[in-house]
């Protein structure tokens, strides 16, 4: 696995409408290497070579399922937060996304305080994890 040079910690955003993509982009450029994928196949890929450090998924990303992706995600590596997008949300498919790691679940259009709110907690998660792995 690949560290970044950069001394920002890395995001992963993964949602096959521009829109999303470039906002978080926006919004997190500041505070995170943020790289973003239309497709779970690239976004895969870029995590068995670079080190994430939260990621935001989309619930659908095309015909694929976040909910796979985040399975995925967290069997490449574990102490990836991610939070979970979604225009179409259920209670249980909020559950899922629970159960399989997530750290958060939001809703699209989402609100830029609650986006910050919840990519800063699992941003502190990730922090939390790296600090016990080292003592």
């Amino acid at each position: 696995m690949i560290t970044t040079p950069s001394a920002l910690p890395t995001m992963l955003v993964v949602d096959d409408e521009e829109g999303p993509r470039t906002s978080l982009r926006m919004v997190f450029k500041s505070q995170f290497s943020v790289h973003t994928f239309d497709n779970s196949a690239a976004a895969i890929e870029f995590v068995h070579d670079h080190a994430v450090h939260v990621a935001v998924l989309d619930l659908r990303i095309g015909r694929e399922c976040g909910l796979e992706l985040l399975k995925r995600l967290k069997e490449v590596d574990p102490r990836i937060e991610v939070v979970m997008l979604t225009a179409q949300e259920t209670l249980e498919t909020a559950k899922q996304a629970m159960r399989q790691g997530a750290c958060d679940y939001l809703s699209k259009p989402f609100d830029l305080l609650s986006i910050r709110e919840a990519v800063g907690r699992a941003h502190r998660l990730r922090c939390a994890t790296n600090t016990i792995e080292t003592n």
